[in-house]
């Protein structure tokens, strides 16, 4: 009987200490990431054309991030991922349909950024409405 109990307790102090050592790893892994929000704001001109973020490095594998802050209407959103940061637009990365994101929404934007070997993301932002309105927004390439 004892040395059922010792097995039983011995097991179960190995799995704590994967569980806490598996648990240091995840938080060091989202800490590596560039998930601190920027502004973006901008006049759209309504044009019907796309309106870009700057660039900025992605530095992990998770989704990126955007809240529609106090746009004038919601829009879709799409990822590209880049090698530089030259106004030149990066490469469509978005995984999956693009993402509606209304006014005071957040939204997870999930990508290939990473997977296709680019080191910067941008979002690209197609307006609800093709007449003049503002753009405001938070965005990171990254996200926790």
């Amino acid at each position: 009987m004892k040395t059922k109990k010792a097995l039983v307790s011995k097991l179960f102090c190995v799995g704590m200490a994967l569980t806490f050592i598996m648990s240091i790893g995840m938080f060091s892994a989202s800490a590596a990431g560039n998930y601190t929000d920027t502004a973006f704001t901008q006049n759209y001109n309504g044009d019907g054309s796309d309106v870009f973020t700057p660039k900025r490095a992605k530095l992990d594998y998770t989704s990126s991030y955007v809240y529609n802050k106090n746009s004038t209407y919601g829009f879709s959103t799409n990822v590209y991922g880049s090698n530089d940061t030259s106004n030149i637009i990066g490469a469509y990365a978005t995984y999956g349909p693009s993402v509606h994101v209304s006014k005071g929404q957040a939204k997870y934007l999930p990508n290939l950024v990473k997977e296709r070997g680019y080191k910067y993301a941008q979002i690209g932002m197609m307006s609800d409405s093709h007449s003049p309105s503002y753009i405001s927004i938070l965005w990171s390439p990254d996200s926790i």
